[in-house]
């Protein structure tokens, strides 16, 4: 039988007392194997990826395990309930500032609380997606080898990737302070997802999300490939960032999410409301929509849309 505890971590206590923590889920058996990290919920307004990670938890006391899975479905609370990408308690954003700092604001120690877990563990599967304002098509992240990250960590980590089954797998850009970054960064073998997003939580979100786990658990041998479902389409390798928004207004999207776009092809415009066109957003090269702006309302700098170049 596996072992499954339930470890509530607290990182800090609010002035008048009250404890500040996230849960904890360890599932192990008595059969060697790797420890496996899965993470949700860095920014509180993103909720497929936790609510898949919930249900993996079920889902793992009724298998055959090798090694660990520990799962920090929502790390962040008080960006959780207020509804918001960065804390309200400090207005830092938490996904840019991994391992946190010695003598930091609220989030850098949430930030090293999380860190500890991570810290111990052969791979992580990091969960996003993007939140209210945006929406990501199926996508699996690795990084490539470079100044802080080994090519053997890197290979791992993009066959990692490979292993979620999700339809486009993205090089990641190499940005400091990101917790998949600093894993990679350290020799742990990661994979950072983006399923979704618009401030919901689509069943068809959760059901990939919570198949690109068994996958990926099945690829480490934690759990026989009997109990994940098998790849059911050719994968897409990608790299590229966002375009950013030169204008303040009213975004409107011109193509669909997923589909394929040719150099120069107008993607998205930002107009005035009475319609004026103050900016176009056309695609920077061949590639694909992976993500785009959700909300309607957009300032000048905030992400757009991101039309991925394929390499593979």
């Amino acid at each position: 039988m596996n072992e499954i505890l339930q470890q509530p971590v607290t990182w800090a206590n609010l002035p008048d007392g009250t404890p500040l923590s996230f849960a904890r889920i360890v599932c192990r058996s008595r059969s060697a194997g790797p420890h496996v990290v899965f993470i949700g919920g860095v920014h509180g307004d993103e909720f497929e990826g936790p609510l898949a990670l919930t249900d993996l938890a079920h889902r793992l006391a009724g298998l055959p395990l090798r090694g660990q899975v520990t799962i920090l479905p929502f790390v962040n609370a008080p960006a959780l309930w207020a509804g918001t990408r960065i804390g309200p308690l400090d207005g830092v954003n938490l996904a840019r500032i991994f391992p946190g700092q010695p003598g930091g604001t609220m989030s850098h120690r949430l930030a090293q609380s999380v860190w500890k877990v991570v810290s111990e563990a052969e791979a992580l599967v990091d969960c996003h997606s993007g939140g209210v304002e945006m929406c990501f098509a199926p996508v699996a992240g690795f990084y490539g080898a470079g100044r802080d990250i080994t090519s053997q960590t890197a290979g791992r980590s993009l066959e990692m990737a490979r292993a979620t089954g999700l339809p486009f797998l993205w090089h990641l850009p190499a940005t400091p302070g990101v917790l998949s970054h600093e894993a990679a960064a350290a020799g742990i073998a990661v994979t950072g997802c983006e399923i979704g997003g618009r401030g919901a939580a689509r069943a068809g979100d959760i059901s990939l999300y919570l198949d690109a786990f068994l996958r990926v658990l099945s690829h480490l041998g934690v759990i026989d490939s009997s109990a994940a479902p098998p790849i059911a389409a050719p994968q897409r390798r990608l790299a590229g960032d966002w375009q950013i928004a030169p204008a303040s207004g009213l975004f409107r999207t011109l193509m669909p999410l997923g589909v394929d776009v040719a150099r120069g092809t107008p993607c998205a415009r930002i107009e005035t409301t009475e319609g004026t066109v103050l900016a176009e957003l056309c695609a920077p090269h061949n590639g694909v929509i992976l993500a785009e702006r959700n909300l309607a309302r957009v300032r000048e700098g905030d992400l757009a849309v991101f039309v991925a170049e394929v390499t593979e």
